[in-house]
């Protein structure tokens, strides 16, 4: 008894081994292409270090309790971007999750990267294995994996959305492939399930990147009309098909709303929304077709002598080539959707590289279009539609090494017994159907009902070898010249690491894309600030020279204010003034920012030349809370995709109550796991705000500094105030005028006896708020980072603040109650250091 449970246990485990052999060895094959997981710091890329931005700024936020946060308020120099109403934010929350996990800001970004290259693999595996069996499957995911333009988003570009987009197309491509196959069956509800698994993977691209979703439209078109004609056989079938193709999009669509209909009708209050589309810079990206191919095996990723800048990898091409030619050789072993694909596959490829042509020039100019912002992001669809024909490279493999078919396998059911028709595979090992048709998966399809033949399955020890070769070939061209260096925090030659991501990085990061846009001019540089910021985006965070002229000419105003809770979306405050006044964030107004005044909300609307979310306040003391809430179109959005995903639940839900309790092992397998992946995530979300909440109250300071700004409270705990530390002080300040000078701002540590032990001396907002862009009633948050003189000693220490004019070192006074001066600098807090 015991020799035959060991039998057992060991035919269940050579069993599991065969069946998961094709992904492992997947896995181990792109393990060399994620070589920046194991050097320090950032990878140097295009776009990562704003990725890593978003993710620190996405993390405050919810450590504030905000969920769903679409205003990133750090953004843009502390003045804030609507980036998650318009950017698709599904890559970001899957990059927390890592940094959930323990991971810091960097390491998660690189590793979601490297996620997203393995995961897309698998999806091209689990898709192309529909066609040409495993190992057919196995060699389109390495050839997906190692394909040039896909290794370049990641580690050249580090466009992160469009890399993690990557999973989500062949996984659309199998979805529809199971409407087609599930149409075909006599059971009028065998296309339930693979539509509204297919409708979630639609919404999954439409929220992970908003352009791959136009890239889409011709693959997925393409493989329509061809299911449509190859992939079912009568008109009835071709009608269900049909129409589970249109229910799969709409489905989509309303999953999807929250984000997309917000982003669409709100896009006219930002500069990306009024950017035009002009082609002259365009018609330069465009090449020759001549070089669209790369001129060597080992593939060169820039190449400036040409307009181009990411080209078809010739080893890419020629496998692909081969694929085709191998394919069509072999054709009369194929089933007659993979047959049929074919040349559509081919097409695919040659309008890639049509579309990066010169020849394109007419079709660029079809409105909309150019909102892809670069041409060879075309190489999308070619990396899709090159991996799937060097797939059919197993077809190079000798019939006599195919495995013979399994015993439930059947043949054409029109009689052509040299013609594919179709595999009905009708019981698994538990004794249900597994549902490779997509159906419901708990009887089989009718006998005459049969949707694919088998497909060759070769011995695994010789398609290993195949799918080996083929990835040595691929990563021996891409790899030599993938460049591989670390990268500095940009205009600072700071490292770009885990702990160097923080507000004042940000702030460089910022200044870097300034300079970028000061020098030499792009339409997308910060393209997320509104419309109703009337200052130059190239100057808002410089200094106003034009104020620079001495005493400000209007009246102070006679307000004081005292800090309440503040969070990155909320901003709390009791206010008392003499008189009505405009009460502004130091945040630009988009829709959505309001004030709660007294208990009645009332929207907030751009002030003065920048634009600051503001709010009349009348005279009198109130208590005001700032907050960015909602708007009608993302109600609307949130209430169609809520009502849509509980209409889904509750009808799937009851379809699988009347099928009888043994469905409930559906439930188990398909939506149990997301289930429990969403409860991990908002219970390590909800463990990290408990941690290291991101909302705090400051302590209350009420300093008048000559009658043009006021100090009115700071946030510097005590035991945070030590050289090993980051000795960060939050000062909130309180513009009671236009001041017409740039005021620098003093921060000062010192002991009982004066002695200067830490300081920080610089202008407000990381030296990028400067006081002459203030605006009377704005309230500026600014933070300030102490650099330690040496290790203090235990003792009493006092710390203290103030401004004064860099032009004379003159400090600006501090008025008592009498308006006349008294010091000239305020006392904040007195502690002790151990």
């Amino acid at each position: 008894m015991g020799d035959m449970r060991a039998r057992l246990n060991f035919d269940v485990w050579r069993g599991w081994l065969r069946a998961a052999w094709p992904v492992l060895l997947i896995v181990l094959l792109i393990l060399p292409a994620l070589q920046p997981l194991w050097q320090a710091g950032l990878q140097q890329t295009d776009d990562g270090a704003h990725h890593v931005f978003r993710l620190f700024s996405l993390d405050r936020a919810l450590r504030a309790g905000h969920i769903g946060a679409r205003w990133q308020a750090e953004e843009g120099f502390g003045y804030g971007f609507p980036v998650l109403n318009f950017y698709a934010p599904l890559s970001y929350y899957i990059g927390l999750l890592f940094h959930r996990l323990g991971a810091g800001f960097v390491t998660s970004f690189e590793w979601t990267l490297a996620a997203g290259l393995v995961l897309s693999a698998v999806a091209m595996y689990f898709f192309a294995r529909e066609l040409l069996g495993r190992w057919g499957g196995a060699l389109a995911a390495v050839a997906y994996a190692w394909a040039p333009y896909h290794l370049a988003d990641a580690w050249m570009r580090g466009a992160l959305a469009e890399h993690l987009a990557f999973i989500w197309l062949p996984l659309l491509l199998l979805a529809l492939l199971q409407v087609s196959r599930a149409a075909g069956r006599s059971e009028p509800r065998a296309t339930w399930g693979p539509v509204l698994w297919g409708g979630a993977a639609v919404a999954g691209l439409v929220l992970t990147h908003n352009l791959t979703v136009l890239l889409a439209v011709p693959v997925l078109a393409a493989w329509v009309l061809l299911l449509t004609f190859a992939g079912v056989s009568d008109g009835a079938a071709r009608w269900r098909f049909l129409r589970g193709t249109v229910l799969m999009g709409l489905l989509a669509l309303v999953l999807s709303a929250a984000f997309w209909l917000p982003a669409v009708t709100e896009a006219r209050y930002v500069r990306a929304g009024h950017i035009p589309e002009e082609f002259a810079a365009w018609s330069s990206a465009l090449e020759q077709p001549r070089y669209l191919l790369g001129g060597s095996w080992d593939h060169h990723y820039v190449t400036p002598e040409r307009g181009i800048e990411h080209r078809l990898g010739l080893a890419q091409g020629a496998l692909a080539g081969l694929g085709l030619l191998v394919g069509l050789v072999q054709r009369r072993r194929l089933s007659r959707v993979a047959a049929s694909a074919l040349p559509v596959l081919a097409g695919l490829t040659l309008f890639a590289l049509f579309m990066q042509s010169a020849l394109s020039a007419a079709i660029w100019r079809i409105p909309g279009l150019l909102l892809l912002q670069f041409p060879w992001r075309w190489q999308t669809l070619a990396a899709l539609s090159t991996a799937l024909l060097t797939g059919y490279l197993t077809l190079m493999l000798p019939r006599e090494l195919d495995i013979a078919a399994p015993a439930d396998d059947t043949v054409d059911p029109d009689g052509h017994p040299d013609r594919p028709g179709a595999l009905n595979k009708t019981f698994s090992r538990s004794g249900r159907s597994p549902d490779r048709a997509g159906g419901h998966g708990r009887r089989p399809a009718p006998a005459e009902v049969l949707l694919e033949t088998p497909k060759p399955q070769f011995r695994p020890l010789v398609a290993s070898i195949l799918v080996i070769l083929v990835a040595l070939l691929l990563a021996s061209a891409a790899l030599p010249n993938l460049p591989w260096q670390p990268m500095n925090i940009p205009a600072t030659d700071i490292p770009a690491t885990d702990e160097t991501i923080n507000l004042a990085n940000l702030a460089m990061y910022d200044y870097g894309r300034g300079l970028w846009l000061r020098e030499h001019g792009s339409p997308w540089m910060f393209e997320y600030m509104p419309v109703s910021v009337q200052t130059p985006r190239e100057e808002f965070f410089l200094p106003d020279s034009a104020s620079d002229t001495g005493a400000a000419a209007m009246e102070p105003l006679a307000v004081t204010i005292t800090p309440g809770r503040q969070a990155p979306l909320a901003r709390a405050y009791r206010v008392a003034s003499a008189q009505p006044w405009t009460f502004q964030l130091h945040q630009f107004y988009f829709p959505g920012w309001e004030a709660v005044i007294d208990g009645r909300v009332q929207p907030a609307a751009a002030a003065g030349p920048l634009g600051l979310a503001g709010v009349d306040v009348p005279a009198g003391e109130h208590e005001v809370v700032f907050r960015f809430g909602s708007t009608p179109p993302r109600r609307i959005g949130w209430a169609i995709t809520l009502a849509t995903l509980a209409g889904v639940l509750l009808f799937r839900g009851m379809h699988i109550w009347s099928r009888g309790f043994s469905r409930l092992a559906w439930l188990r397998a398909r939506l149990v796991p997301f289930v429990v992946i969403i409860v991990i995530y908002a219970v390590l979300t909800a463990a990290a705000r408990l941690a290291r909440p991101a909302d705090f109250t400051p302590a209350a300071v009420s300093a008048n500094f000559a009658n043009q700004v006021q100090l009115a409270g700071y946030h510097a705990p005590a035991d945070t105030l030590r050289p090993d530390r980051e000795a960060a002080v939050l000062l909130h300040w309180l513009a009671l005028t236009d001041p017409a000078t740039n005021y620098k701002v003093f921060v000062h540590l010192v002991d009982a006896g004066g002695q200067l032990w830490a300081q920080h001396d610089g202008e407000p907002g990381f030296f990028f708020s400067p006081t002459t862009r203030w605006q009377a009633g704005e309230v500026v948050d600014d933070t300030h980072i102490l650099e330690w003189q040496g290790d203090p000693p235990p003792g009493h220490y006092q710390l203290r603040a103030g401004l004064y004019d860099p032009a004379t070192g003159a400090r600006l006074a501090v008025l008592g109650p009498d308006g006349q001066p008294v010091a000239d600098q305020v006392l904040l807090a007195e502690f002790d250091i151990p």
